[in-house]
């Protein structure tokens, strides 16, 4: 449960890290401070920002932790309406439409923490007492309102402020009509059999042997329940990883039928 919970943990964390450091290479490094950056530069760059966003989530976590008033989940309830919501606000308008000058985006997110500020520092869900006839909010429900909240302000003003922009929109000219007029190329086209990433019959394989270890070491601890009751929950639990661990090792290359691992 324990290797669960850390995989669980470490999983998102690590794509958290590779994509804020691509992001940073791609459009503050590479578009900024040196567009002319090898690939190596690239991947040197990438490491060093990796490194230096891991430090400063592990402040942030260390910061989260001394604070008393709300617990973790609020935290991170509350993390999520103020800062990333007006990140992803252009991120997904801009799916729908590419008709905007090029500041949009970053206006966009400059007035989405605007409205995040507003919405933590002056507005008070106290205002909306009279709408729900109470005297007072408990705890949960301040915390719940005023992401509610938040979020319905970014969705009218951050969004209506990026939908906004499309009145100052004027056709690009030169490089930069290329670069949109690819950028449309690619979204309309779809991924080829060429750019799919090989397919991997060894994960099933693993994954599954591992399984079946797991349901064996699971009903082996049956031995140690005081009573035939608790003995058989592990043998039940265990028999189904098992199961699931053997279903997917023979189904591992499509088919029903075994077949050996290749050596490599």
């Amino acid at each position: 449960m324990l290797a669960a919970m850390i995989a669980a943990t470490i999983a998102p964390m690590t794509t958290a890290l590779n994509r804020n450091a691509g992001i940073f290479v791609r459009n503050v490094y590479q578009s900024v401070i040196n567009p002319q950056a090898s690939e190596s530069q690239q991947l040197t760059v990438g490491k060093v920002a990796t490194l230096v966003n891991g430090v400063l989530c592990v402040f942030a976590a260390l910061l989260f932790a001394s604070v008393k008033e709300y617990s973790f989940f609020d935290i991170m309830m509350l993390f999520g309406a103020l800062l990333q919501t007006p990140i992803s606000i252009p991120s997904l308008l801009a799916f729908f439409t590419l008709k905007t000058p090029d500041w949009s985006g970053w206006a966009t997110i400059a007035v989405g923490l605007c409205v995040s500020a507003f919405m933590q520092f002056v507005f008070q869900v106290d205002w909306l007492l009279p709408l729900f006839d109470a005297v007072s909010f408990t705890h949960r429900e301040t915390v719940d309102l005023q992401v509610a909240s938040t979020m319905l302000a970014h969705i009218f003003i951050t969004g209506g402020f990026f939908m906004f922009t499309t009145l100052f929109y004027r056709d690009p000219i030169g490089s930069r009509k290329s670069e949109l007029n690819q950028l449309k190329t690619n979204l309309a086209t779809p991924i080829s059999k060429e750019e799919e990433a090989p397919v991997d019959y060894k994960q099933g394989a693993y994954l599954g042997r591992m399984c079946q270890v797991l349901g064996f070491l699971v009903m082996l601890v049956s031995i140690t329940a005081d009573s035939l009751h608790g003995a058989s929950i592990f043998v039940v639990i265990g028999a189904l990883i098992l199961l699931a661990g053997t279903h997917l090792y023979r189904t591992r290359k499509g088919g029903d039928e075994p077949c050996e691992l290749s050596a490599s």
